[in-house]
């Protein structure tokens, strides 16, 4: 993405000719305006492409300039970074503590009757960090009988363009408690009723707008409020937080590469442990791309601000 955006940047047509000094020049010159978080994602992602790229790189030209930008990387830090960031996604929770989620939960209660939207509200809540989903993947979500097992049938959101793990993935139900299975089988039994009625899309924004007011009444004023894709961050780190391996989480996800829910996904501190019922499938674990161990652990560790 980076690279894209600088070939934009100095009228270079095709990306991959971009050398890293300027990709590197690029993120520097969006540094303020960016959140710590962010920057230090940007920068660990950058340093492992290049890293990659200088073991691969035999011209000895090109090796010094990627030694170079390299080396400029390095010797950045997160000062001079936006502490709020200009991204609206920073005004967004990636985590919800339990407090707030029985807060928001007994609001709905009290509005079922009231709103349209109150009960779809509180079940997509209940479904979502129970599963994970992508709010746009529920739309084609079925429970199915899976070689025996009661298993969540979900087509991949983004396997179309190589980032999803395969075009479905399968979530195992058979641990997880009554009630959550219930809120799972209700979401999608909601989602039928309301398809005589708007599509998909108008059903989504009704909640998401939804969700904008309850959450804001309910836990009055904050900086942060969770939204729709908050339960799936909160999901992520209660699977980290349950000791699954990378590569379970990322199955569980339906993400192709283990390297992406360390980085952009809920924080394992954040999570509740035991919380994670649901399972993978080991044939969609297998199929992950093993990348985290690519990494310099090291300088992994250094850019994401992580100090043991």
């Amino acid at each position: 993405m980076l690279r894209r955006q600088a070939a934009k940047q100095y009228g270079i047509e095709i990306p991959s000719q971009v050398p890293m000094t300027l990709v590197v020049e690029h993120l520097l010159a969006k540094k303020d305006r960016l959140a710590a978080n962010t920057w230090r994602q940007y920068r660990a992602a950058l340093s492992y492409a290049i890293e990659q790229e200088l073991s691969i790189t035999p011209d000895t030209v090109e090796l010094e300039e990627l030694q170079a930008a390299h080396r400029q990387l390095a010797r950045e830090s997160g000062y001079g970074t936006n502490k709020k960031g200009n991204s609206t996604s920073s005004n967004k929770l990636k985590s919800i503590k339990q407090n707030d989620f029985d807060i928001i939960s007994d609001y709905l209660r009290s509005q079922i009757g009231n709103h349209q939207y109150a009960l779809a509200l509180l079940t997509w809540m209940q479904a979502g960090e129970a599963t994970g989903l992508r709010p746009s993947e529920w739309e084609s979500a079925q429970i199915i009988d899976l070689d025996g097992h009661t298993a969540l049938k979900i087509e991949n959101a983004k396997h179309t363009n190589g980032r999803g793990n395969g075009s479905h993935r399968h979530l195992i139900l058979d641990a997880l408690e009554p009630e959550k299975v219930n809120a799972i089988k209700d979401m999608i039994f909601m989602l039928d009723g309301f398809s005589r009625e708007m599509s998909f899309k108008s059903f989504y924004d009704g909640v998401r707008s939804y969700n904008y007011s309850a959450v804001r009444t309910a836990l009055g004023k904050r900086s942060k409020y969770p939204t729709l894709y908050t339960y799936r961050h909160q999901f992520t780190a209660n699977c980290k937080a349950s000791n699954l391996s990378r590569k379970e989480v990322a199955a569980l996800l339906g993400q192709a590469s283990d390297a992406t829910a360390p980085l952009h996904y809920g924080r394992k501190q954040q999570g509740r442990k035991g919380a994670t019922k649901v399972k993978p499938l080991a044939r969609e674990v297998e199929t992950v791309r093993e990348k985290h161990n690519q990494f310099n652990i090291a300088e992994y560790k250094k850019v994401s601000g992580i100090k043991k």
